[in-house]
């Protein structure tokens, strides 16, 4: 059975659901498709930063009240071996700089949203696709999709962008992560997430229920600490000596093979790369999913211009999204960059005292950035006390 549909999404996570939800609130007909049966769990720091939470409050959603368990945060502890430093970002309870919320109920909500909008919701099944001069063809079993434009949001390690010969970057594996979920009062937090600091790992605890959280685990890829059983017994240990008590494991572990090891284009030809899928951030302070959130609003206009001026070339297409992408992933990117080379005490006071505020400004230019570059500020203060 064969079908036309104007945009064909891949991946229904977080930016793949955003950006049907834009694009089908637009009038236009999407099909949202994912070989994952949702809601599931994932590799994710489950934290979701207060830009992300305006973001969708301003297309009708909430988050906070639609009834799903989270945790506000309204700033950080680092911990280095005996030293603790804290930095709080918001005072305001109403305000806070972000909320830990697992992605089994997030992804949910949004897929929810974008099939209640219209978008045609296909999910369990893995789909095949053949690339043709003017438009892309999707196959799910016995069903077959005509699109003019396809959004790839499969993550950076998905077989999708090799198949389809999407130009990519690949930079040395440096850094591995690990998603552990534990059980725990999280009410002792004071409303900070702790940042446990060693040579070669950090680990981000995000709270996700009163009694959950999601430790985010970053670690050299050849360091000392490996991450194997043995390994993360020990950063366990570590983490429960900071919080000061005993963390009960629940659940899978779950990975991903390295951090920022990929970058592909924005756009190719019809095809558009959003979230990971473009490139990676690391999960400090829920900027990951900021990023597919943001970057699946742009790619949204961008196709809904090419449907208004009836011109799909890659020329027009191309034209200011690569701009309007890098507008809201920048500041994201210099702040994740900021915030691995500041949290990483193999970086002395000499590293950190080159990072002019111009090099902050210039990476933080976006109207998101408003509490960007202070919380970047904030971070070199904190790094240099550290050090």
């Amino acid at each position: 059975m064969k079908h036309t549909v104007d945009v064909a999404i891949i991946g229904a996570s977080v930016g793949g659901a955003t950006a049907a939800l834009h694009l089908a609130r637009a009038g236009y007909s999407v099909l949202l498709c994912d070989k994952a049966a949702f809601p599931r769990k994932k590799a994710c720091g489950e934290g979701l930063s207060h830009i992300a939470l305006n973001e969708l409050l301003a297309i009708g959603i909430d988050v906070q009240k639609e009834g799903a368990p989270s945790v506000p945060y309204y700033g950080f502890s680092f911990f280095e071996k005996s030293r603790r430093e804290t930095l709080r970002l918001s005072e305001e309870p109403s305000k806070p700089h972000g909320i830990g919320i697992g992605r089994f109920y997030l992804d949910e909500l949004l897929i929810q949203n974008a099939r209640a909008a219209g978008a045609d919701v296909i999910l369990g099944v893995a789909p095949q696709v053949n690339h043709h001069e003017n438009f892309v063809e999707i196959m799910l079993c016995d069903k077959s999709y005509r699109c003019r434009s396809l959004i790839l949001a499969t993550g950076a390690y998905s077989r999708f962008p090799r198949e389809l010969r999407i130009p990519e970057e690949r930079q040395k594996k440096e850094r591995l992560a690990v998603r552990i979920e534990a059980h725990v009062s999280t009410s002792n937090l004071e409303g900070l997430l702790p940042v446990v600091i060693e040579n070669d790992f950090q680990a981000v605890c995000t709270p996700i229920a009163p009694d959950a959280l999601t430790i985010g685990l970053m670690a050299t890829a050849h360091g000392e600490t490996n991450i194997n059983a043995t390994g993360l017994v020990n950063i366990i240990k570590r983490i429960e000596d900071v919080l000061g008590c005993k963390l009960e494991i629940s659940g899978e572990t779950h990975g991903a093979p390295s951090i920022g090891s990929v970058r592909r284009p924005a756009v190719y030809k019809n095809i558009f790369c959003i979230g990971d899928a473009s490139s990676q951030l690391d999960p400090i302070g829920g900027m990951g999913m900021t990023q597919a959130i943001l970057t699946a609003r742009v790619t949204a206009e961008t196709i809904a211009r090419s449907f208004r001026c009836q011109d799909f070339s890659e020329r027009v297409m191309a034209k200011n999204h690569i701009q309007n992408i890098c507008n809201v992933v920048r500041p994201l990117k210099g702040y994740t960059l900021l915030s691995y080379m500041s949290l990483s005490n193999a970086l002395g006071r000499e590293t950190l005292g080159r990072i002019k505020t111009s090099f902050l400004a210039k990476q933080t230019m976006s109207a998101q950035s408003d509490r960007i570059l202070p919380l970047s500020r904030a971070l070199l203060s904190v790094a240099g006390r550290l050090s």
